[in-house]
């Protein structure tokens, strides 16, 4: 068993009580939630993972800080891949002042690097695992506080802004809006794929199913109503991008209206 946790300060020393990995792809468990808190690193996959009434999309290289008793559930068609910690002790600060479920989306190779490390060390279990185990842990920890606390490029913001700013618009024109951001467009476009992991181009279609799915479990609008009110005209081409971004049909996410 990992060491149970010790005090520091007067508050209990994070501990890890399970690191797993899904090694082969999978379509994961239904909806659930956990006693404590859970770090998830997707490897592999695309797709999304509803957490309460929000909704994530899923790449390679996404992280979640979920804490506990939130009831969660992935939806990746082709299944995902993912390292996933279960962790006592953890409380608030230690992700720092970022959104609950924390999120990154940018490549991310050394926190790749000390989940496969803590893996190991959990798994094999030879001497000294433990205290190795709560020194990995730490630095992990750290890294994590790190970089949920980063500021991004003020053009990244900017075009955020933008983007979200013509979310409902059909007519937008993503490029317009990245020469508006006062950045060169080729070198926007990879500070952007840099900090999200998305180009601006997915970003913002992921921002519109995110919101769609919003409007969705409300119950209170069809989904070609939902679809225009997203910037979608067309309903089928909304349907194919919803569904390939969250993973399933949006028919499947909204309540039925009452009769």
């Amino acid at each position: 068993m990992a060491p149970k946790p010790g005090r520091m300060d007067g508050n209990a020393v994070p501990s890890l009580r399970l690191i797993g990995r899904i090694g082969q792809p999978s379509c994961g468990p239904p909806r659930h939630g956990h006693t404590v808190w859970e770090v998830v690193f997707y490897t592999s996959g695309n797709g999304a993972i509803e957490v309460g009434d929000q909704v994530c999309p899923i790449a390679p290289g996404t992280l979640l800080c979920l804490p506990p008793s939130i009831p969660h559930v992935e939806r990746c068609p082709g299944g995902y891949t993912n390292y996933f910690l279960h962790i006592e002790g953890l409380h608030r600060g230690h992700v720092g002042t970022a959104p609950v479920p924390a999120f990154i989306t940018a490549p991310d190779g050394a926190l790749a690097h000390l989940l496969a490390a803590l893996h190991q060390e959990f798994q094999l279990r030879s001497p000294g695992w433990q205290e190795e185990t709560a020194a990995v842990l730490a630095g992990l920890l750290v890294h994590l506080r790190r970089r949920l606390a980063m500021g991004g490029h003020p053009a990244v913001g900017r075009l955020k802004q933008l983007l979200s700013d013509h979310l409902d618009q059909p007519s937008i024109h993503v490029g317009t809006l990245m020469a508006a951001a006062g950045l060169a467009r080729d070198h926007l476009r990879r500070l952007f794929l840099a900090e999200t992991g998305r180009t601006p181009a997915r970003w913002i279609a992921e921002k519109r199913m995110e919101q769609a799915h919003r409007l969705l479990i409300t119950g209170s609008y069809r989904v070609a109503e939902v679809a225009e009110m997203v910037g979608y005209p067309d309903p089928y081409h909304f349907s194919r991008v919803f569904r390939r971004v969250v993973g399933r049909p949006p028919s499947t996410v909204r309540t039925p209206l009452p009769t």
